[in-house]
């Protein structure tokens, strides 16, 4: 099953998620256009390297801020990582 959690920046959406990724052992997909920037983390609200849960998310930290990313792109790279953790996993988040 796919859960996808979405809502406003700084309305608690990374939190739902790593207490559903905890509860099912889910993998978390990034679906957030800026989270997926490098070093974009102030007004982003993405979860700090040091959480633990940071391990169980995809598509985040992937690109440098000089980088151009279309929705196509992502949509792709997205569908891509849904397949491939679909093989091991039950159920995925996309935040």
């Amino acid at each position: 099953m796919i859960y996808v959690i979405v809502g406003p920046t700084c309305s608690g959406k990374t939190d739902v998620a790593i207490t559903l990724s905890n509860k099912k052992d889910a993998p978390i997909i990034n679906g957030d256009a800026f989270q997926i920037y490098q070093d974009m983390d102030i007004g982003t609200s993405k979860i700090s390297k040091t959480n633990p849960a940071y391990k169980k998310h995809y598509l985040i930290d992937i690109l440098k801020p000089s980088q151009t990313f279309s929705v196509m792109e992502y949509q792709q790279m997205a569908r891509k990582c849904i397949e491939d953790l679909s093989k091991d996993n039950k159920d995925i988040i996309v935040v």
